[in-house]
C-alpha cells in the first residue's frame, strides 16, 4: 500500500514515521483519518518471500509495494496493486514455507528482516482474545501465520509504535497511569461492548472527564470529528479510541491557549454542559496530586505520541501495570 502523507503539522526529527501529532486545522484530522488502521508495510516484499523460502528478487511482477495476503485454505501468497483490487499474482507454498509463526519468527530474524532481539523478547508480547470456551494465550511471537506476516511487515513502524507507546507512558504517569515495561501487541477486539465504559482505556479517567465538562473545545472539535470521519473506511466502533485522542488533543491546546490549570477537584471545573452518560459502575479517580494546579502549558501534551501511534495504522489502548497494548488489525 502506498504510503498516506503526514499532516503539515507533525513535527519529529527522524521524518514522518518518527513524529508525535499534533492537529492544527481539520486537514491534519482528515489525514490522520486516512491511516487509521493502515500501516506502512514497506518490508511485506521480503517478508512474504522470506515465508515462502525464496529470495525478493524471485517475486516478479510484485514491486513498488501494493497488498499482500495470506490464504491458509488454499496455501497460498497473494498480491495486488492496491485494496481491494483482483488479485494480480499468486504463489503456492511448497514445503519451503515456513510452518509455524514461531519458525517464521525466527526465519525473519536469521534474515535480518526482524531484529534479532526479538526472538525471545521480555519486551513485548503477543496476544488475541481467545474463542468461547478457548484457553487465553499470550505468546513471545504472534500466534497465527496471517498475523506474523501482517505485522513483520511493518518492524519499522512497529518499532516506532513501540517507542511513542513508552514516550507516552512516560507522559501519563503524572496522571497516574501505570508505568509497564512490556508491550502487548493485540488484534483488535470484535466485542461490542468493549468500550462501553464510555471512555478510551488509555485516556486518564481524570483527563476525560475534564473534557466531558468542557463546552469551548467541543465546539471546535466538529470540523475536525468530520474531516476524520471522511478520511476513515474502517466501522465508526473501531475508531473509538483515535477519536477520543482527538478531542483531547483539541481541548489540551485550547486549555494552554486559555493558560488553564488542573483542579483539584472536578466541582472546581463546573461543567458547561450535561456530562455524556456513563455506566453507573464507573468511579472517576481524584486529580493526581502531581498535576493538581498545575498549568497545562507546563505539562507534556500525552496524546501527541498517542496520535502518532494511529497515524502508523495502530491503536493504543490499555495501558496497565503489566503490558501496554497496540491494537493491529489482525485478520
Amino acid at each position: 500500500m502506498n504510503v498516506l502523507p503526514p499532516p503539515s503539522s507533525s513535527t519529529g526529527t527522524g521524518g514522518e514515521a518518527n513524529a508525535s501529532w499534533s492537529l492544527q486545522t481539520p486537514h491534519d484530522a482528515y489525514l490522520l483519518g486516512l491511516r487509521v488502521e493502515h500501516p506502512a508495510n514497506r518490508s511485506a516484499r521480503e517478508v512474504y518471500a522470506a515465508f515462502l523460502g525464496v529470495e525478493p528478487h524471485t517475486l516478479r511482477a510484485t514491486e513498488g509495494g501494493g497488498v499482500w495476503r495470506w490464504f491458509a485454505s488454499d496455501r497460498t501468497v497473494r498480491w495486488a496493486p492496491q485494496e481491494r483490487a483482483p488479485w494480480a499474482w499468486r504463489k503456492k507454498a511448497t514445503r519451503d514455507a515456513c510452518e509455524s509463526p514461531r519458525e517464521l519468527w525466527e526465519r525473519l530474524a536469521a534474515r535480518g528482516i526482524l531484529p534479532p532481539t526479538w526472538v525471545d523478547s521480555v519486551e513485548r508480547e503477543f496476544f488475541d482474545l481467545p474463542a468461547r470456551s478457548e484457553a487465553l494465550v499470550i505468546t513471545d511471537a504472534p500466534l497465527t501465520l496471517e498475523l506474523a506476516l501482517r505485522l513483520a511487515s511493518d518492524v519499522a513502524g512497529m518499532v516506532t509504535a513501540e517507542a511513542l507507546m513508552r514516550e507516552a507512558i512516560s507522559l501519563l504517569a503524572p496522571w497516574g497511569m501505570p508505568c509497564p515495561a512490556k508491550v502487548r501487541w493485540s488484534a483488535f477486539p470484535t466485542q461490542r461492548d468493549w468500550y462501553a465504559e464510555g471512555h478510551a482505556a488509555v485516556i486518564p479517567p481524570y483527563l476525560a472527564d475534564l473534557v466531558e465538562r468542557t463546552e469551548k473545545e467541543l465546539a471546535r472539535r466538529s470540523a475536525f470529528v468530520t474531516e476524520f470521519a471522511r478520511g476513515t473506511t474502517v466501522p465508526a466502533s473501531r475508531t473509538f479510541v483515535a477519536q477520543s485522542l482527538l478531542e483531547v488533543h483539541l481541548a489540551w491546546q485550547q486549555w494552554c491557549a486559555d493558560d488553564r490549570r488542573v483542579p483539584a477537584r472536578r466541582e472546581d471545573w463546573p461543567p458547561t454542559r450535561e456530562p455524556r452518560p456513563r455506566a453507573p459502575k464507573i468511579t472517576w479517580g481524584r486529580c493526581p496530586a502531581s498535576v493538581a494546579g498545575v498549568r497545562f502549558r507546563e505539562l507534556a501534551d500525552p496524546t501527541r505520541p498517542l496520535l502518532g501511534i494511529v497515524a502508523l495504522g495502530y491503536t493504543p489502548d490499555w495501558i496497565r501495570v503489566e503490558s501496554a497494548t497496540i491494537l493491529h488489525r489482525g485478520r
